[in-house]
């Protein structure tokens, strides 16, 4: 414990010292890129995503009224405060059969496509995408 704790004491000491604030910025930036990447290369592998907006030019509010909202929890996102679309995330079926929980999930998750296909998806227009490690883009669009 107190190798950690000195560990600690040596590198919170190096960060603050001002002859290392170039390293330091380098070393966040580089840190938060990684972390960035990474993590969006952990949702696309896990989840496929779509863009969904309301078919007719309906207002989002006005079709997510109702039961619409409550079926969609949990899986859609709104994009923006003002906008009128939605991140749709779809858990992609497990594949390690490992897991004592494998059929449960992959049950689970077909239910929710056959929900989405049947109430949802008459809905709104979708386009799929994925999540872009671009920090300008949130999504890139993919054919």
């Amino acid at each position: 414990m107190k190798k950690t704790h000195h560990s600690l004491f040596i590198i919170k000491y190096i960060l603050q010292n001002n002859h290392y604030l170039c390293e330091i910025s380098n070393f966040k930036e580089k840190a938060h890129r990684l972390f960035r990447e990474r993590t969006i290369d952990l949702l696309n592998h896990h989840y496929d995503f779509y863009i969904l907006t309301p078919k007719d030019g309906k207002a989002l509010e006005e079709v997510m009224k109702g039961s619409v909202k409550w079926d969609l929890r949990d899986m859609v996102y709104r994009i923006s405060q003002t906008g009128e679309q939605l991140l749709l995330a779809f858990e992609k079926p497990w594949d390690n059969s490992n897991c004592r929980d494998y059929t449960y999930y992959n049950i689970r998750i077909q239910e929710d496509k056959v929900m989405y296909t049947e109430r949802i998806k008459p809905l709104f227009d979708e386009q799929h995408c994925e999540l872009s490690k671009n920090p300008d883009d949130l999504f890139k669009f993919i054919d």
